[in-house]
């Protein structure tokens, strides 16, 4: 059997300030209100820290071990490239781009998870919202919230929560669905699968891809003053939480 431990990932730990958006990631940090607003579908703040927000493809998978600041290690480290299908800000369709999270499985055998971790499948295609100057555990701009699948053409929370444009012009949770993705694990060796349970979809449905993107179209305004993201590269110095 596969050894698993978990590493709890806060929002704290996936929203380390970076630089250029100083003011505002200590804003978030110091206030609940905005904290819930990052766990939410709301995307304008979201947009906001982000360096790089677009639609692609997940088409490559690799891992890389680091050893933990007080030499316990080691600890994996998953890069995860797309390919651009879209952009909205940051990068143009056709890049590749590659964003790293703690987890995955180390060369010793041993899978870490995180709580609040996306996990990632080859051909798994997704809307991110990326700060490409994060450090810690997770580059996306409220870690796992800042993940929106795109799966049979259709817009889901990360968790599988249905999403669509409300009446008011807001991105709303209208629904779940028990989404097949929700039940792969890919730990780099091996890809495990839970059963699913329970009714498969509850609630209304979600917005369509290009009602979607005509939303992101109009929502996102183009800010061409921000640096291009950095793309990450297996050989960057990785960078450990400490909430380990």
């Amino acid at each position: 059997m596969i050894p698993f431990f978990s590493a709890f990932v806060s929002l704290a730990a996936c929203t380390d300030a970076p630089v250029d958006h100083e003011e505002t990631w200590a804003a978030v940090r110091a206030s609940s209100e905005l904290r819930a607003e990052l766990r939410s579908p709301a995307v304008d703040l979201r947009a906001q820290l982000s360096d790089a927000v677009f639609a692609g493809r997940v088409v490559d998978i690799e891992y890389r071990d680091a050893d933990a600041v007080d030499g316990a290690g080691p600890v994996p480290f998953t890069f995860v490239t797309w390919q651009v299908e879209r952009a909205w800000k940051g990068l143009d369709t056709g890049d590749r781009f590659t964003a790293r999270f703690m987890g995955g499985r180390a060369q010793n055998g041993v899978v870490l998870t995180g709580s609040e971790q996306p996990n990632f499948l080859l051909g798994d295609r997704d809307v991110l919202f990326v700060d490409s100057t994060l450090e810690g555990a997770c580059p996306l701009v409220g870690c796992a919230f800042g993940r929106y699948r795109l799966v049979e053409g259709r817009v889901y929370g990360n968790d599988g929560h249905a999403l669509a444009v409300a009446d008011n012009g807001e991105l709303a949770r209208v629904g779940g669905r028990d989404l097949a993705e929700l039940h792969l694990f890919d730990d780099g060796a091996e890809l495990h699968e839970t059963p699913m349970s329970g009714p498969t979809a509850v609630g209304g449905e979600s917005s369509d891809e290009p009602t979607f993107f005509g939303w992101l179209d109009a929502r996102l305004p183009v800010d061409a003053g921000l640096a291009s993201p950095r793309s990450a590269r297996r050989d960057d110095p990785l960078v450990v939480p400490a909430v380990l």
